[in-house]
């Protein structure tokens, strides 16, 4: 699997190909995502509901947006915080997945 940041302006929408491939990939972890709360229909998500989730990702000062490609296939999103965006989280230390 070969990692490349998603190299867009921050201002910049998703291309439409890119978008589909995202929302097909966000979608395909439905149980993720209604553990998290993150979306409020998880098995209706919607490619305006990615776009929005990740627009505001890359709003974040110091945040990098990675692809995970196989093969040429989208199989893995990470998004990384050059710091903690809450120096006063206990878990601020603690490593991830």
């Amino acid at each position: 699997m070969d990692a490349e940041p998603l190299s867009l302006a921050p201002d910049a929408g998703l291309p439409d190909g890119l978008l589909r491939e995202l929302t097909a990939l966000y979608a395909s972890n439905r149980d993720v995502h209604a553990l998290s709360g993150d979306f409020p229909a998880p098995d209706a998500l919607t490619s305006g509901q990615v776009a929005a989730a990740l627009t505001d990702e890359r709003a974040v000062t110091g945040s990098t947006v990675l692809l995970g490609r196989s093969e040429g296939r989208l199989v893995g999103l990470a998004i990384t915080l050059d710091h903690h965006r809450d120096p006063a989280d206990p878990d601020r230390g603690s490593a991830c997945c």
